[in-house]
């Protein structure tokens, strides 16, 4: 874990465990999957409540399998995802500063500009190294650019040039910005504002270090415990959605800018 010392920060636990703030690396990005995964949780296979215990004794090690089966594939698709996004920040070894420098699009036509701003992901994890040289994250949070087009990306870079070709977008669909996602704390760490100190570092890296004045991000507007801590911290509905006729509740979910003063 790379600290990258604009974003520096320790915190202690009950356990008197110290964790610090810093970029992802390469070979730790098999915790951080595993973390998200747990975090987000991958769709779990329940048996109804219908069944007599003759059933259920029957179908359990079905359900067990399918439900092992989903976690590995949420796995995979999160740990392959990061990798891909954050691909070129491991190309070299670069400076301080530059392990939290903007994507440098200068002279790129759009397509251009999208397919280097996908692999240069900033992937933020408050975690603590262990004695076996992994480590415990408790939190983690991602930054990028994105085109504003209210689109919902895919774990997997390409899918997202896939859908917006699919999907002529119109306006504002050649402006890339600052994008916050995969915002996640380890449920017994919540509630001590780990998350709020998470989204105002990457927002003073998007103002202070990339040099933009705006910042976006989607949230379920049904998880209002999210809801309202991006709302506290200023960001507004910015009144469309992505809904192509095949997004299905995507549509649903909101889509948020913040003016980063």
């Amino acid at each position: 874990m790379k600290n990258d010392g604009d974003a520096d920060a320790d915190a202690d636990t009950d356990l008197g465990l110290c964790y610090e703030l810093g970029l992802v690396e390469e070979n730790e990005l098999p915790e951080l999957a595993r973390f998200v995964v747990s975090a987000f949780g991958a769709e779990a296979i329940t048996l109804s409540q219908d069944m007599n215990s003759f059933e259920r004794m029957l179908m359990n090690p079905a359900a067990e399998f399918l439900n092992g089966y989903s976690g590995l594939v949420a796995f995979a698709e999160v740990y392959s995802g990061t990798r891909q996004r954050i691909s070129n920040r491991f190309l070299q070894q670069p400076s301080q500063k530059e392990m939290i420098s903007a994507p440098e699009l200068t002279g790129l036509s759009h397509e251009e500009k999208i397919r280097k701003a996908e692999r240069e992901s900033i992937v933020l994890v408050l975690a603590r190294q262990t004695t076996d040289d992994s480590i415990d994250v408790i939190a983690s949070i991602e930054l990028r650019l994105q085109p504003c087009d209210a689109k919902i990306p895919f774990s997997i870079p390409w899918l997202d040039r896939v859908e917006r070709k699919l999907w002529k977008m119109e306006k504002n669909s050649n402006d890339l910005q600052p994008y916050l996602s995969n915002l996640c704390v380890d449920e017994k760490f919540r509630g001590q504002k780990i998350g709020r100190g998470l989204v105002r570092c990457v927002e003073n890296i998007a103002k202070t270090c990339w040099g933009y004045n705006r910042i976006y991000l989607h949230v379920d507007e049904h998880n209002l415990a999210a809801l309202n801590l991006y709302k506290s911290e200023g960001y507004r509905d910015v009144g469309h959605r992505w809904n192509p006729f095949w997004s299905g509740d995507a549509s649903k979910i909101g889509y948020y800018v913040k003016s980063l003063p």
